[in-house]
């Protein structure tokens, strides 16, 4: 990453000089030894430029790469992480960021703040820079955290992870304490008392009070290891928690679902393809209501897991499920032709072999097939090529179609990844993406669908972007998979956003994204989003702000004809009108 020359820019940003990438050491002055403090360099990198901060709830033109080399970085105090910020350390030697033993504080990283005295916010609760729910585009990668040296008697999080949609956490090791179960300390992990959450996934959590604390509404979690966590992960609240390839090991606990301070339960836990293994106590403690089919329960399915410990109900000695393997097991609500009723018990059904991936120890049945996100870190900076030298301006106004479509033919054979430099790309008609192409943005770089042969509704054309072309398909895929995983899209979002109030100028696409039948692929934090409200704050400098309700209409989400195995993850659609 260090070696690749920077190009990109944020053309409506409204700033020329921005810097888009950050390099914490050269750049800022953070101390890669360990040796002196790196609190105040390390914001710095954060801070520069007139960002989205506080007193700010979102801005899409104040995007930044805030790059982290090998090393160890000391500091006393949280780094405060602003709305579009990436944080990303080296890929092949993941640096530290280590707590003092001075530190306290809500987070060594803490993705939101709250405002002291600063009374209710704009969504009812108390006052925090970002209204939780709408806390996006953010992503942490190849980084350890370690809070070892700080207080075991002060409540100390490694990371304070508020978000929502479009959010990414991966590759990520945290170390809260000795791996001992049965320490009486008060640090954790991660504290994420709710948002609506996006993707984590690649993360080792060791020692400490709790690996995960939080609730949200949705959420995907997959391939998390729980090391000598006191608890692996309590579940105070949720509308529905994905968690797919979870390893725990040596805990007093594994998964407590309720929550003591007010009662709340969970909405609905999904575990999938996981393993509990060397737990003390129980692999999973749930409160039962008395009557459930009149109260609020939690929604329990297991499929491929097994457990070394029974489940057992929280408010009394009864165990709910004895430890052993479970092909599938559901405990819920059904719902058929408006009625509810209630299910508790194994089902049966086969996996279809051709979603599947290779045999994990101590599972029955094969898990479903994934795979981390590419990063190239076995790549130079000369395998890459920057989609500005292809002649695409970027800034915004420029019809880039033939360059942006000559650069993909060019290197459409995979043998250079292509670089979008950060910026706007307008698009004017249909490009074209090769099935082996390799293309990758800096920090979300945009293709934007404008102009008139977008703009008949009767006539669907397909198209990257986005704008207020009700006749556009955001994304066509049309590439059939010759292998598992290998046509993937990770951390692709389309949101097509315009503003104005007249109903005609407010239909701004005729579908997001269209999978065609003979297509297959992996799709991984995908986000099709028609935008409710604005999420460009044009101020940044007041909290109360509400950001401006929209009303806007795309016909249809996310169609799916595919007959191939294909697989979503932490995908999803909202808003259209039929789907």
């Amino acid at each position: 990453m260090e070696g690749i020359e920077r190009k990109g820019a944020i053309p409506w940003g409204d700033n020329p000089d921005y810097k888009v990438f950050r390099h914490v050491v050269n750049d800022y002055g953070a101390d890669p030894t360990g040796q002196r403090d790196s609190t105040a360099a390390i914001q710095r990198a954060i801070d520069d430029g007139k960002r989205c901060g506080a007193a700010c709830n979102g801005a899409t033109t104040k995007n930044a790469i805030v790059y982290f080399p090998p090393g160890t970085y000391l500091v006393s105090s949280s780094i405060s992480i602003y709305f579009g910020t990436q944080i990303i350390g080296d890929a092949n030697n993941w640096p530290t960021i280590r707590a003092a033993s001075s530190f306290v504080g809500l987070g060594v990283l803490s993705t939101d703040v709250y405002v002291d005295n600063g009374g209710d916010g704009p969504d009812g609760n108390a006052l925090e820079w970002y209204i939780n729910i709408a806390w996006f585009y953010s992503q942490i990668r190849n980084l350890k955290i370690d809070i070892t040296a700080s207080n075991r008697g002060a409540y100390v999080a490694a990371l304070h992870y508020q978000v929502a949609q479009a959010m990414t956490i991966e590759n990520v090791e945290i170390i809260a304490d000795s791996a001992t179960v049965g320490v009486e300390t008060f640090k954790l992990s991660m504290y994420a008392e709710n948002g609506s959450g996006g993707v984590m996934s690649d993360i080792t959590f060791t020692g400490g009070s709790f690996g995960i604390y939080g609730g949200s509404q949705p959420f995907s979690a997959a391939r998390l290891t729980f090391n000598g966590c006191n608890t692996a992960v309590e579940v105070i609240w949720d509308w529905g928690w994905v968690w797919k390839s979870i390893t725990v090991k040596n805990a007093k606990v594994g998964f407590p679902l309720y929550n003591d301070a007010n009662g709340q339960i969970p909405g609905s836990v999904t575990i999938i393809d996981s393993v509990f293994s060397g737990t003390e106590t129980f692999a999973i403690e749930m409160a039962i209501p008395v009557d459930v089919m009149d109260s609020g329960f939690t929604g329990l399915v297991l499929d491929n897991v097994r457990l070394d410990r029974p489940i057992k109900d929280h408010w009394s000695d009864n165990l709910i499920l004895s430890s052993g393997y479970y092909k599938s097991y559901v405990m819920g609500a059904m719902y058929k032709e408006n009625k509810r009723s209630w299910t508790n018990g194994l089902k049966d059904y086969d996996r279809e072999p051709s979603l599947l991936g290779p045999s994990v120890a101590g599972l029955d049945v094969g898990p479903y097939f994934e795979r981390p996100g590419d990063q190239y870190a076995d790549k130079t900076a000369v395998d890459f090529v920057h989609l500005k030298d292809e002649g695409a301006a970027g800034d915004g106004s420029t019809d880039d179609t033939v360059a942006v479509q000559n650069a993909f033919n060019k290197y459409g054979d995979g043998s250079k990844i292509i670089l979008v430099d950060a910026g706007t790309y307008i698009i004017k008609h249909t490009v074209t993406v090769p099935k082996n192409a390799k293309i990758i943005g800096e920090t979300w770089s945009q293709f934007a669908a404008s102009g008139g042969y977008f703009g008949d509704a009767s006539k669907p054309r397909s198209c990257l972007g986005k704008g207020p072309t009700p006749g556009v398909i955001l994304m066509e895929w049309n590439v059939a998979a010759e292998s598992a995983g290998s046509a993937v899209l990770w951390d692709v979002h389309c949101p097509p956003i315009t503003t104005g109030t007249n109903p005609s100028s407010c239909q701004v696409a005729s579908m997001l994204l269209h999978v065609t039948k003979r297509a297959s692929g992996y799709f991984d934090n995908m986000w099709l989003w028609v935008a409710d409200h604005m999420i460009d704050d044009p101020l940044l400098d007041d909290p109360l702000n509400s950001m401006e309700q929209l009303s806007m209409y795309s016909a249809r989400g996310m169609l799916i004809e595919s007959q191939k195995a294909t697989w979503l993850y932490g995908t999803a659609s909202e808003h259209s009108v039929f789907y």
